[in-house]
């Protein structure tokens, strides 16, 4: 009796040895693969975030484009603006040097154009 107990408790420490040497592999394999399925997770989570990061940036870069054109038409409206006003006083001011050279202090001088009678 004691040999078949000896045999059977043999048999038992042998195969569970024998079975983590045989498993051991596969084991290791198992968590290698466990291990790369959570980094590839991580990483994807990691690109989503990136994606999503590059995709604000690119709408607010957009933005400020159209922003930065709208300001620069209206600086090119308002410098438009200026230089016809800066044409006029130009005009104003050659018309009342004109009209300096012309005064004429002599009443009812024939010479002053147009002719006033005064």
């Amino acid at each position: 009796m004691t040999d078949i107990a000896l045999s059977i408790a043999s048999m038992a420490l042998s195969g569970g040895v024998l079975g983590a040497l045989l498993f051991y592999r596969q084991k290791q394999r198992k968590e290698r693969a466990e291990a790369t399925a959570a980094e590839i997770d991580n990483q994807s989570s990691i690109n989503e975030e990136y994606r999503k990061v590059t995709e604000e940036w690119k709408r607010i870069a957009a933005d400020t484009r159209d922003e930065l054109g709208k300001a620069i038409k209206q600086l090119h409206e308002v410098r438009a603006d200026c230089d016809k006003i800066l044409q006029e006083n130009v005009r104003l001011r050659i018309s009342a040097e004109t009209d300096k050279v012309r005064l004429c202090h002599v009443r009812n001088c024939s010479n002053r154009e147009p002719y006033t009678g005064y």
